[in-house]
């Protein structure tokens, strides 16, 4: 499995306390750190040599500076396209790219050095040339407004770069240069965020569909920071300014055959997503998309399906032949660590499909000691970025792509028709959605299904902040003060069931309950008292195998004269 040049492990954090704790130590004794097995200052061990290219067939050194003497380094490389000796000594053996891990263990105790990116080349490859002629200067979107007194000066990614309008349609087209006046410390930012580049075969092709003037199609799906929560406008959040780079840079007349769609809904996660996923990526783009961008790393903590619909949607995307990228984003500022979570726990999906990915909180754990650097990044929610924030975002997803563009195109290592074992489950990889508008008679699944008491449509719900306000539910199933006691009943042969419901502070909202061959198996809550006309996805059932199920959802005894609300049905 290949991965990006930066990845990186959780033992920094515990690399860092220990680090504070020795300096803290040596202040109080008004002198230097001694490294007694040494007999000198304490040494750090750094890496001399950050990326490689090395032909098939031959060999290069790894080089580390600061050696301890009686250290020992490790090395490990990420993939079978190179052998890495005790020694540090990096032999080619396939075209492709690698990573090597270097390690020191010293008193029994082990920590990273750092990732040495390895690109192998073939024993004829010819240096590049410069990018064909016929390209012309494309200037990118300047930065926000930055906010009053900045606590850094961070300039967005390049100002001006040259963009290819007239290539061959090949996917090992040289990128462009980045602006070599950009601010360090930012450019750390992006490069710091690509945790993987994974396998490229599928963004490279996007990157030369989009240059050979053929339609290119982004979907974005994930939660607020997706749907561009803080951004001022909504069209300076990350999707939509990313997926404008993406164009400017690789597509013909400033993009215009670059499209996009934003499905980011506001504190939703996955297992919303995948009952989403076809209407509000798939049916609003007219087609798959070409690359899938997935954000959930938030909003995942204790959801329904315990990480099954997550992977269900990478599952989706890589059917339908989507470059799956995962984004891991970030919000409130004083909990980092705690808050990323489910970024520790999604990693592995994302290894287990090679897939590319984006972690800002990579990106910026490095900062957020500065003074001012949360209110640069965060709104004053301290959850979701500020127009500043949305930038970095978009600049690191575009890190990403620019590295992915600067590698050797890889044989794609996923099969569309018949895709890998799942690593946990994929049981939610083809779920269908009943809206209340949906010609059941196309869903053989379903034997009967009756709305009851349920037909009503509820016309405060959840809208889209990045479509001009529109219903995020257009059509649903509402049960009124005066519906009576009817309930939505259905058969469906399936083995799972998702109910979306609405949650609400209005005291005129009641309980529901869920019904399954007779037994009730669930009590549905429709009112909050910190509710905000939010959307709630719950596991009605989850089986090994499809079969037979009478279905209902009715209202509580006691709250037939109630309001209640549901969204959408999910199954498989």
């Amino acid at each position: 499995m290949k991965r990006g040049s930066k990845m990186r492990t959780m033992n920094s954090r515990r690399i860092l306390s220990f680090g504070l704790t020795l300096a803290v130590i040596g202040s109080c004794f008004g002198g230097i750190i001694s490294d007694p097995a040494n007999g000198q200052a304490a040494k750090k061990a750094k890496l001399k040599t950050k990326s490689i290219t090395v032909e098939v067939g031959k060999k290069k050194t790894i080089k580390l500076t600061g050696k301890k003497s009686k250290a020992k380094y490790t090395f490990q490389a990420s993939n079978k396209k190179i052998k890495v000796s005790k020694k540090g000594v990096v032999t080619a053996v396939k075209k492709g790219s690698a990573t090597v891990k270097v390690k020191e263990v010293y008193k029994k105790k082990k920590k990273s050095v750092g990732t040495v990116k390895v690109k192998v080349v073939a024993k004829d490859v010819k240096k590049q040339t410069k990018a064909p002629a016929g390209t012309t200067p494309v200037v990118t979107a300047q930065p926000p407004e930055q906010p009053s007194q900045p606590p850094v000066q961070v300039p967005p990614l390049g100002t001006t770069e040259p963009v290819a309008t007239d290539v061959p349609k090949s996917t090992d087209v040289p990128e462009p240069t980045d602006d070599p006046d950009e601010d360090p410390a930012y450019k750390q930012m992006r490069e710091n965020s690509v945790l993987s580049t994974g396998n490229n075969a599928r963004i490279k092709k996007a990157i030369a569909k989009a240059r050979a003037g053929e339609e290119v199609n982004i979907g974005y799906i994930g939660g607020s920071i997706t749907e561009g929560a803080a951004a001022d406008p909504n069209e300076n959040c990350y999707a939509s300014l990313s997926a404008k780079a993406f164009g400017e840079r690789y597509g013909v007349n400033g993009g215009e055959n670059v499209h996009y769609v934003n499905a980011g809904m506001s504190g939703t996660p996955s297992s919303l997503g995948i009952v989403r996923y076809e209407r509000d990526v798939v049916d609003k783009l007219g087609k798959t998309p070409d690359i899938l961008f997935i954000e959930f790393a938030v909003n995942d903590y204790g959801e329904c399906t315990n990480g099954g619909a997550y992977e269900g949607l990478i599952r989706r995307g890589l059917q339908s032949d989507a470059a799956v990228v995962l984004i891991f984003s970030i919000f409130k500022q004083n909990k980092l660590d705690s808050n990323r979570v489910m970024e520790s726990a999604y990693i592995p999906y994302g290894e287990h499909y090679d897939l590319p990915m984006v972690s800002m909180g990579d990106a910026v754990k490095e900062r957020l000691s500065e003074d001012g650097f949360h209110d640069w990044y965060y709104a004053s929610d301290g959850m979701h970025p500020t127009n500043d924030g949305h930038q970095l975002m978009a600049d690191c997803v575009m890190t990403l792509i620019k590295t992915i563009g600067r590698e050797s195109t890889e044989e794609d290592n996923i099969d569309s028709a018949n895709l890998p074992a799942p690593k946990k489950t994929d049981a939610f990889t083809d779920v269908k959605t009943i809206w209340a508008d949906t010609d059941i008679s196309k869903q053989s699944a379903i034997v009967s299904f009756d709305k009851g008491g349920f037909d009503s449509t509820d016309p405060n719900v959840w809208k889209f902040q990045h479509l001009g306000g529109a219903s995020a539910f257009p059509v649903n199933f509402m049960h009124k003060a005066e519906s009576g006691d009817a309930g939505i009943k259905a058969v469906i042969n399936c083995k799972n069931l998702i109910i979306i419901t609405k949650h609400t502070s209005s005291k005129t909202a009641g309980t529901a309950e869920l019904w399954v061959d007779g037994k009730k198996v669930k009590t549905l809550t429709g009112y909050d008292s910190g509710g905000w006309n939010q959307v709630v996805p719950e596991l009605g059932f989850n089986e090994d195998a499809a079969a037979e199920h009478e279905i209902e959802i009715k209202m509580a005894e006691g709250d037939e004269g109630k309001e209640f609300t549901v969204l959408a049905l999910g199954y498989n």
